[in-house]
Order: structure tokens, then C-alpha cells, then sequence
């Protein structure tokens, strides 16, 4: 819900502060996302094959594929995309003992990374010794998504992938546990270490506290992400969905950017105003003398609400703008835009 702005406030500042899109532009995203998601149906090729050019079943207006179908910017569709899948917990597949915790039982937000850092060493340290345990750290990075994640592999050998265009971080993590490679050496070595008696442990811990073989593999996996990639990947929904979210976004940003152009509130296509984490009262002010739609003299004085844009509370005879609360004597003892801003308000009524 958008409050503090006055009734001729551009609906598009308002937006804009709230990061709001237009609802024409919601309509048409989920349009798309659930069009990607018809057609990733398992074992119904209905959506995919669906002919829209082969006539309209409605007379009035286009159908919801040929709608989908004619913004070619907003479609993100494979030749053969992948399809849905259900939601599966490994633990019912396969026995596998993961740990999700740490020797003391803490919070990351709680501690230090110099704190993070020696409660990780413990663990590791304890629970997985270096004489008896190989530790392998794995890590994925994500610097841009059109680009793709990296994979990062560290531990006496080690390794850094590409996970493909429009991939995540999360897809990073996953295909950093699991390579597929038709390098025979490769499916020798993983059958003879099928044939090892050894147990496999999964350990979490925690990221960016100076674990030196953890830092390495996330190095690693941003390395990977500088891999230039000629292959197209089949995308799953998930990323379908990120893309066709990033299409609009953007499509949304440059619409606005250029409405705004040459407009006193053209820093709100800017993300560092800084209006929306201030307090209530601070965040309108703000807003309002930022869109020059502030209710003083000279903005009610366009719409005839009052009789003369100048200042009513001096009589230094300047129009009663924002750039006016400076000067004005009325409010000299108030060395704060925002508290002069109130005080004129509530002075003209």
C-alpha cells in the first residue's frame, strides 16, 4: 500500500519508491510463467504443440497463448524444455548423514567472522580429522545471472565449471556435488571409489569466515563463472521463472527511466535515495519535496486552492517552494529539511 503522497502525486514516483511494478506488467510476467510452466508438463504435449496460428477461438479478443506467443521479448522457451518435476526428499532415496550444525550451537548473525571462524575449525577438526577424514570443500558462486553460476571444488585436487547460463549460486552448489563426465578414467576412478568401504559425511559450514579451504573453493566457483560458454541449456522452470522476473524488471526500469527524464524525482530510478528505510514522517517529507508535489503555496496555488504561491510566513516575498524552506525567516530555528517541512505545514493551517 502507498501512503504519504498527495492525490497529484505521478503514479509512477510512487511506483518507483516502492519498486512496485504496474499491474499490466504483473499480468503479463505470470501470464508468461505459467505458459513456461504448460508447456514443461510431464507427459502432455498439448501446450507445447498447441497450433495459436491455426485460428481463434474467441471473436472478440486473443486468446492466452496467442497473447503469450506475441511478446517474443518476454519468452523464455527451449525447444525442448525441461519438464516439471516433483518434489522428492533425498534422505528417502539414499542414507546419508548430512550436519547441518556445528560443535556449539550458535547463530551466524549472532558472531564475529573471527568467532565463525574458530567454531568451524573445531568442528571440522573434531568430527573430521585430516588423518582420518579427506575433506572436500565445494561452493557456488553467482556474480551474473544472464551469465550463469560457478562451481568450486578445493581439497588436494581441485577444479572449477561453468554451470551453464542463467543458472544460481543453489545450482552451483548442487552440480558441485555431482559432474557428470564420460571421461573413462573419470567412471573408472567413481566405480573404484564405489568399491570403498568409507563413509561420506555432508558438513556445513559457515561461509565467509576466513576458513582458508573454504574461501578457496568460493574463489574457485567465481572463477568459474568467467567461463565463456557456447553451449545453449534446456532451462528449468526455476530459471525460466528468474529470467522472465529479470526481463520485466528491467523492462520496467527502463520504461520509467525515461518517463522520468528531466523530472525533479528522476533519483528515484536510482536505488541508493535512501527514502524508504527512513522513519514514517522523514520518508513522506521527503517524497513530497522531492516530487515538488508538497502542498505548500505554490503547488495548491496551480490547482486554485489557495490565492497567492508566495510565502505566508515570511515577508520576504518568494514563492513558497521547497527551495524556499531554506530562507524562510519563519524557520530559522530548524536546521533540518525535514522539521521545516512540518513546521510550514502546520504553520499554513
Amino acid at each position: 500500500m502507498i501512503t504519504g503522497g498527495v492525490k497529484t502525486t505521478p503514479v509512477l514516483a510512487m511506483q518507483l519508491l516502492c519498486d512496485l511494478q504496474p499491474f499490466t506488467n504483473i499480468i503479463e510476467k505470470n501470464a508468461a510463467i505459467l505458459f513456461n510452466r504448460l508447456i514443461r508438463l510431464p507427459n502432455n504435449s498439448f501446450w507445447r504443440d498447441y497450433d495459436s496460428d491455426g485460428g481463434r477461438n474467441l471473436k472478440t479478443q486473443k486468446g492466452f497463448i496467442q497473447c503469450v506467443r506475441e511478446n517474443i521479448q518476454y519468452k523464455v522457451i527451449n525447444d525442448v524444455p525441461f519438464e516439471l518435476l516433483s518434489f522428492a526428499n533425498p534422505l528417502d532415496y539414499a542414507i546419508l548423514d548430512i550436519r547441518l550444525d556445528l560443535v556449539l550451537n550458535v547463530r551466524k548473525c549472532d558472531l564475529s567472522p573471527t568467532a565463525l571462524h574458530a567454531i568451524a575449525l573445531e568442528t571440522i577438526n573434531t568430527r573430521f580429522p585430516p588423518e582420518e577424514w579427506l575433506n572436500i570443500y565445494t561452493d557456488g558462486s553467482l556474480l551474473d545471472f544472464a551469465q550463469g553460476a560457478g562451481i568450486g571444488v578445493f581439497s588436494h585436487l581441485f577444479f572449477y565449471l561453468h554451470a551453464g547460463p542463467l543458472t544460481t549460486h543453489f545450482d552451483g552448489e548442487a552440480l558441485s556435488n555431482y559432474n557428470e563426465n564420460n571421461c573413462l578414467r573419470v567412471q573408472n576412478c567413481r566405480e573404484l571409489l564405489g568399491k570403498i568401504k568409507g563413509k561420506i559425511v555432508f558438513q556445513w559450514i559457515p561461509s565467509h569466515c576466513g576458513l582458508w579451504e573454504n574461501e578457496r573453493a568460493d574463489f574457485l566457483a567465481k572463477k568459474g563463472t568467467g567461463i565463456l560458454q557456447n553451449f545453449h541449456r534446456d532451462l528449468t522452470l526455476h530459471s525460466a521463472k528468474l529470467k522472465i522476473k529479470r526481463i520485466f524488471r528491467e523492462s520496467f526500469c527502463l520504461t520509467a527511466s525515461r518517463v522520468a527524464r528531466d523530472k525533479p524525482w528522476s533519483t528515484l530510478c536510482k536505488k541508493f535515495h535512501g527514502i524508504p528505510s527512513s522513519p514514517r514522517a522523514a520518508a513522506v517529507a521527503k517524497f513530497r519535496l522531492l516530487t515538488r508535489h508538497d502542498c505548500l503555496c505554490a503547488h495548491l496555488f496551480r490547482f486554485h486552492l489557495v490565492t497567492s504561491p508566495i510565502c505566508v510566513l515570511c515577508d520576504i516575498g518568494q514563492d513558497m517552494t521547497a527551495a524556499h524552506l531554506d530562507e524562510c525567516s519563519a524557520l530559522n530555528d530548524l536546521n533540518c529539511i525535514v522539521k521545516r517541512y512540518w513546521r510550514a505545514r502546520c504553520l499554513m493551517t
